[in-house]
């Protein structure tokens, strides 16, 4: 467990405790505005409101502040300061080396013949387990800030017929407190600060899709509506976040799910953040799996006040027929009472 104030103050910070963050100089460049730098203690992600308020990994501001590429020790425990106390000890969640992904086989076939290309799998650290609670399934490693594993998700790794009762998807770890793949694959947070947004999507099958089309930013809910602590790290990027939850016109539990984290998200996001861009087929793996690409998707979006009063609206005209909470249905005058706030 990384105990970021210790590894802070170790360094140099003098943090003012601002409840969910910290707040403190920029001591990296010699700063004395003792506001300039907001650390959130649950993430570690940070903002430097002088240099433009662009949300970071707190990896990146140990290798600011410290001058060097190399701050493993401090986020895999090992520096001296780091709490290790039998408290500590009994509540540290279970990990699991990497050492543990050299059971899974090299066999990417399911993805390969949908379109996923042998590159993007061995990114993912992908591979077909042969034994165990994921037999035959399409295993990916979940890691956490400081690069252990602390979950894995697994996908049927062949078509089920009607008769098999098997989930299509398996998880192994806490899964709501994933952050996937930000801690994963490499370029997210990057792709994050450069075009100002994050898609939410359902499944690791549409991440595998996004990444291949050069969208990385984007973050896995392995279900179709937000949990309090993706609300919460969602929030601390201060970006513009884009629901995109598959497309089932059938069932419309895309809508159902982006309307119920809509609502959630607003406690703690500006409206003029928060985006409903459902994929144009049911999912964005069934695209390319069909031989499609999200050339035209992206293209079509637009981070502007028009796109905005009209995906919104979309929300709202679907909300009197919504399957969502009674709590959180008692929140839509408040979404209609924005809306019409910022556009009527």
């Amino acid at each position: 467990m990384i105990d970021r104030a210790s590894i802070l103050r170790e360094i140099g910070y003098n943090l003012e405790d601002r409840g969910t963050y910290w707040q403190t100089s920029a001591i990296f460049r010699d700063g004395d505005n003792k506001t300039a730098l907001r650390i959130y203690k649950d993430s570690g992600v940070w903002s430097d409101f002088v240099e433009g308020n662009k949300p970071l990994p707190f990896e990146i501001l140990l290798k600011k502040t410290l001058n060097t590429n190399d701050v493993s020790k401090y986020l895999n425990g090992s520096a001296s300061f780091t709490t290790n106390n039998k408290k500590e000890f009994l509540k540290e969640e279970k990990t699991f080396p990497n050492s543990s992904l050299q059971k899974l086989l090299p066999d990417y076939s399911f993805y390969t013949k949908r379109g996923i290309s042998v590159d993007v799998l061995k990114e993912y650290k992908s591979g077909l387990a042969s034994s165990g609670k994921f037999y035959q399934r399409v295993v990916f490693p979940i890691h956490r800030e400081d690069g252990r594993i602390h979950g894995f998700s697994g996908r049927l790794g062949y078509e089920a017929p009607e008769d098999d009762a098997r989930p299509k998807w398996l998880h192994y770890g806490k899964s709501a407190d994933w952050f996937y793949p930000f801690f994963s694959l490499e370029g997210v947070a990057d792709q994050i600060i450069k075009d100002d947004s994050i898609f939410v999507i359902e499944s690791i099958g549409d991440s595998l899709a996004m990444t291949q089309e050069g969208m990385r930013n984007h973050m896995v809910a392995f279900t179709n509506v937000l949990n309090t602590r993706q609300v919460s790290r969602l929030a601390t990027l201060n970006t513009n976040i884009i629901l995109a939850f598959n497309n089932d016109e059938g069932q419309n539990r895309g809508f159902d799910g982006a309307l119920s984290s809509c609502l959630k998200l607003m406690d703690q996001v500006d409206l003029e953040k928060i985006w409903f861009y459902p994929p144009p087929a049911e999912d964005f793996g069934e695209i390319i799996k069909n031989g499609g690409n999200l050339t035209e998707y992206k293209e079509n979006l637009n981070l502007n006040s028009d796109f905005h009063k009209d995906c919104i609206k979309r929300l709202i005209d679907y909300a009197p027929n919504a399957k969502i909470p009674k709590v959180l249905r008692a929140k839509v005058p408040k979404l209609k009472e924005e809306w019409n706030f910022l556009y009527q």
